[in-house]
């Protein structure tokens, strides 16, 4: 039979610190009998209220539902081992698990099982499986330094220096990569802090690796005016270059299949979706039955009823129209029909 269990946190308004602050408590309740525990949270008390047992700052009311969360999976956790579960067994049992780390690997592992329990939650483990590459990194680099762990109070900005070298030498590893374990660095830091090892995070003014510039897989508008005044002597570059030009303007993707040279005219050919061959043009549209151009997919075809179904149909005449008003409006200069 499920014994009645309550979780109650509250804060004693006549406790406050120096800095303003008061300890949140949790009082637990199984079958009548409670037990008093400290969550190691810290709120101003005008922060705190009463009817919902919240904290308006978004921080520290985050860590006090993973506390709640936490007494939920380890009331579970006794019920389902012991079958007996009382409120001082829980205080005893949250105790033992409650002790905080105050190095930095040990911190890193009591994280990692954290987020273990999260990644059970969402259903994916990625974030997890990040962590416990983060975590290698960490110990060879302590390795390298001949200890087996290091005490928050012994990091420094040197030591956060010392880690990215060690990254960058070592491992050879991009400014992206270092940024992510360093972040998972500095992460274990600030949980320091949050735990009241740490006055401060020593590594606040540690620089990150910069990114390097993207590269722009584009060109700009002066390199393309360039293009468009500059014709080429030999004909396979003109041929090139009249082939971007024309792809550039019209969207049409051109390979060495899709293009037609019958002497000054250079048409785009797309196959059709059927399984008969493209004509080959010798004249502009001179011998093709029904062109058919799908304005969504600019994409040409020729001949055959999957033309018609994939998108306009347009005659001869209106089809070479086309392909003159294209012809105009992107080659003034030269007369490429």
């Amino acid at each position: 039979m499920r014994s009645t269990f309550s979780i109650l946190p509250y804060i004693n308004r006549n406790k406050v610190k120096a800095d303003g602050t008061t300890s949140v408590l949790c009082r637990i309740t199984i079958d009548g009998k409670s037990s008093t525990m400290a969550t190691g949270i810290y709120c101003r008390p005008e922060d705190w209220n009463s009817k919902t047992g919240t904290i308006r700052t978004v921080r520290e009311n985050n860590r006090l539902q993973e506390f709640r969360k936490s007494v939920e999976l380890a009331y579970d956790e006794i019920l389902k081992k012991q079958n007996v579960v009382s409120a001082e067994l829980l205080k005893n049992t949250l105790a033992k698990r409650a002790v905080i780390p105050t190095k930095l690997l040990q911190m890193g592992e009591r994280e990692r099982e954290r987020l273990l329990a999260r990644s059970k939650e969402i259903n994916s483990t990625s974030t997890y499986r990040h962590s416990g590459y983060y975590q290698k990194y960490l110990k060879e680099h302590l390795t390298s330094l001949g200890k087996e762990d290091i005490e928050f109070t012994d990091i420094t900005e040197d030591f956060g220096n010392s880690y990215k070298a060690f990254l960058k030498r070592y491992k050879n590893f991009s400014p992206s990569q270092t940024n992510k374990c360093l972040c998972w660095l500095s992460k274990l830091v600030y949980l320091a802090v949050d735990y009241e090892i740490l006055r401060a995070n020593p590594l606040e003014d540690m620089e990150y690796e910069k990114k390097p510039a993207p590269k722009h897989r584009h060109i700009s508008r002066a390199e393309l005016k360039a293009i468009l005044e500059t014709p080429m002597l030999d004909p396979l570059q003109e041929l090139g270059r009249r082939a971007f030009l024309f792809s550039t303007f019209t969207n049409v993707t051109l390979n060495k299949k899709c293009i037609c040279k019958s002497e000054s005219y250079l048409l785009p050919v797309l196959p059709t979706a059927n399984r008969h061959v493209v004509h080959r043009l010798s004249q502009l549209c001179g011998k093709l039955i029904r062109p058919h151009f799908h304005i969504p997919t600019h994409a040409f075809s020729f001949g055959g009823e999957a033309g018609c179904a994939a998108g306009y149909c347009f005659s001869r005449r209106k089809a070479k129209n086309l392909f003159l008003a294209l012809s105009t409006s992107f080659f003034p200069h030269q007369n490429l029909f």
